[in-house]
């Protein structure tokens, strides 16, 4: 492979500079002057005045706020500047070995000089990744115009990147990865067009020139994004990297950013209506808005990543290693409008299984985002039908302003259920499922008001910070309801949603039905402004508090874990916390008496740093409901076993396991295309799996009728109606 002689060059002079961010400073600009004659608008970015206040107001906030009450020290600057590097170079394959190594022997420096307003280093390996990154683009040239044997036995690595996953230590090691990259880029391409175009016979293209074009134009569109970005974009990567050494969900927002995230706040972008983030370069689907386009169209799915991004009719602009934001800014756009994505899907470890997705932009409808109920009856073993309701809770939603100002008549998650369980109870319901699927959270206000529907007063949760524990509790007398209750969850079910199963579980009120799992989010984070001579300059996103069960566990990490578990295809995914690097871990408290009536003992209270709203005795006690839960899963699993459905769904499900599971890929053209069928087949079958109804470039719509679980919790719920008559009448014989 031919080698670029200008990149050896300036690599001898970049390691001469190892001992000094200055002097590297120094050298790297000598580099580029005499070997790259380049314009005043080209020379390497420089940190402005105001970046220096406001990396030293940073440097004093997040230690003083954050849960975990460390200081930025030489530790936390190690971390940090992995994770820099990780932001710039995301799957790790730029930068050599050797560069980090040579960045990281001033690491222990980074702190202090944080401290003292220093951010030189992020511009200074930000010059050196512009360098490495204009010789990939080149190596990548070479490689399309060399072409590719399709035919041959080859494989690419699965490879799970985090920040302490090593890179290349060679150029050599280097240049293999890049080229199983890329022909594993243009596979991708080739059975895509194939796959889009099935009447044609021969798998691969006689002329290749447009995949070539497209993926040589997607790194140098890369490349024109990474050196058109300004000193402020590089501040917030930087300062987010020390942030976020500290546990992931923190974060630095520059001021540009802490606008977008305000307005986004205030208003009703129209877009798609789902949650992004940024993973290994790609834009992936967190989760969909409820009553948001993508939502009601149904095909999109949590853990999804998009590739590309078009407009309508257009050829759709490929937005691998783009920022964010970018990727968002475009799918955002005028309401009616068409966006077209085309997606990896979640079952898609391959990537070949490409899907185009078109969705028509739209407000999300607020409407659509409110808590609903309906009234079922379910045939029993015995023919005897029950009524059960199904309570669906999108979002822990409350208008604060109206809280405050208008007194009773304000918009409320908690007191939407309380009507639907009024309704219910006219009805003459026997049980009740709570639907948490999808459901992120919310307020954690009304997380406690709604668990109080259906326990007697009595501690909800515990929330613990750097001073003291706190005790939410449910202070009203008496339950909207008290029959039998089953809550649904998923992997998705996050935060509030986690408070209401956990406390309901814990007081031996519910039976937690779904994934093997929920989410595993029990932190909580503040938004603070950064104030500066200058005024305002950004804001800093802290944990600054944890959530506790009321038996003491918390619920980060390990999250809330189902009675019986009915899997979705979510729980074969990596989408929990424990899948996020430095997670704060799992940790446990003392659990709460929930013998002793409340405020009985105000110097305990003190003493343990707890105070505990509300007078006279907690009418909840913890009931053991384990025999119950034991007898149910085996009825359900018998059930489950003699549907022809679910032992079909069962297959989809270990199919979805295998996958995860391989920790390589072909690269022939003819075990990939197979790769591919089977994966789309997959794909297809998920869909069906979350019962797509209808039109979908019409805006399809999820429907109920074929919602296997939801049918199987259901199941279980008549079993308990059943189970709990039956003791019932027990009592009453003995």
């Amino acid at each position: 492979m031919r080698r670029n002689p200008r990149y050896k060059q300036t690599t001898v002079l970049l390691r001469l500079a190892r001992h000094s961010w200055a002097v590297a400073g120094l050298v790297l600009a000598v580099a580029l002057v005499v070997f790259s004659p380049v314009s005043a608008e080209q020379l390497p970015l420089q940190p402005e005045p105001i970046h220096g206040e406001i990396a030293r107001v940073f440097s004093e906030k997040l230690p003083a706020l954050h849960l975990r009450a460390v200081s930025i020290d030489d530790t936390m600057a190690a971390k940090a500047l992995l994770l820099y590097l990780t932001a710039l170079d995301p799957e790790h394959d730029v930068f050599l070995s050797d560069d980090v190594v040579g960045f990281r022997q001033t690491e222990r420096e980074l702190d202090n000089l944080l401290k003292q307003g220093g951010v030189e280093p992020a511009f200074e390996i930000l010059a050196v990744f512009k360098i490495r990154l204009r010789d990939r683009c080149e190596f990548v040239d070479r490689l399309l115009a060399d072409g590719f044997d399709v035919t041959a036995p080859d494989w690419i690595e699965r490879r799970e990147v985090t920040s302490r996953t090593p890179w290349p230590a060679d150029e050599l090691s280097r240049d293999e990865l890049w080229r199983k990259k890329i022909k594993n880029e243009y596979l991708r391409r080739v059975i895509l067009a194939k796959t889009d175009t099935p009447d044609e016979e021969d798998a691969e293209p006689e002329d290749a020139g447009a995949e070539m074009t497209e993926i040589s134009g997607k790194y140098r569109q890369i490349l024109t994004f990474v050196e058109d970005n300004d000193a402020e974009w590089v501040v917030e990567q930087y300062l987010s990297a020390f942030a976020r050494s500290f546990d992931p969900h923190s974060d630095y927002m520059s001021a540009r950013e802490t606008e977008d995230f305000d307005i986004s706040m205030r208003l009703s972008l129209v877009g798609i209506g789902a949650v992004l983030t940024s993973e290994d370069g790609f834009a992936k689907i967190v989760s969909v808005i409820p009553g948001g386009p993508a939502e009601r169209d149904g095909r999109l799915q949590p853990g999804d990543r998009i590739v590309a991004v078009g407009e309508g009719d257009g050829d759709p602009v490929d937005v691998m290693h783009w920022p964010l934001s970018k990727t968002v800014e475009i799918i955002r756009g005028k309401k009616g409008s068409t966006v077209v994505l085309m997606i990896v899907p979640a079952t898609a470890v391959s990537g070949a299984a490409s899907v185009k997705v078109d969705i028509m932009r739209d407000d999300v409808k607020l409407e659509e985002q409110a808590v609903k109920g309906e009234t079922r009856e379910i045939l029993t073993g015995t023919d005897e039908g029950v009524r059960l309701g199904v309570i669906t809770i999108p979002g822990f939603y409350v208008d604060m302003a109206r809280t405050f100002s208008s007194g009773k008549n304000y918009t409320s998650s908690a007191r939407d259920v309380a009507e639907v369980l009024k309704g219910m109870s006219r009805d003459n319901v026997d049980g009740v499922l709570l639907d948490l699927r999808g459901n992120g959270g919310g307020s954690l206000e009304e997380a406690v008001k709604m668990t109080g529907l259906f326990i007697d007063r009595g501690p909800v949760v515990q929330m613990k910070d750097r001073r003291r524990i706190m005790v939410l509790e449910d202070e009203e007398s008496g339950t909207a309801y008290s029959g039998p209750l089953v809550v649904l969850i998923t992997r998705m079910s996050a935060s509030a949603s986690e408070i209401l199963a956990a406390s309901l579980q814990d007081y031996g009120r519910a039976i937690i039905v779904g994934d093997s799992r929920t989410h595993g989010k029990g932190t909580v984070q503040s938004i603070v402004p950064l104030k500066t001579r200058r005024g305002k300059r950004g804001s800093l996103k802290v944990t600054t508090a944890s959530f506790f069960r009321i038996n003491g566990s918390s619920t980060q990490v390990k999250g809330v874990a189902a009675d019986i578990v009915v899997s979705s295809p979510l729980d074969s995914l990596s989408l929990g916390e424990d899948a996020i690097e430095y997670a704060l871990p799992w940790s446990r408290i003392e659990p709460l008496d929930l013998e002793r009536p409340v405020g009985s003992s105000l110097l305990e209270d003190l003493l343990l740093g707890r105070f505990l709203g509300g007078t006279g005795n907690r009418g909840e006690r913890v009931k053991d409901i384990s025999p119950m839960i034991n007898e149910l899963k085996i009825r359900s699993q018998e059930r489950r076993h003699g549907n022809p459905k679910f032992v079909a769904r069962e297959g989809l499900l270990s199919r979805y396991s295998e996958r995860e599971k391989l920790d390589r890929i072909s690269l022939n053209l003819d075990e990939r295309m197979k790769l591919a069928m089977e994966e789309r087949r997959l794909y297809e079958l998920q869909l069906a799996e979350a019962d797509i109804i209808g039109d979908n470039n019409n805006g399809g719509r999820k429907g109920r009728s074929g919602d296997l679980v939801l049918e199987e919790a259901l199941s279980i719920l008549a079993d308990a109606v059943a189970y709990e008559a039956r003791t019932a009448r027990a009592r009453e014989d003995d």
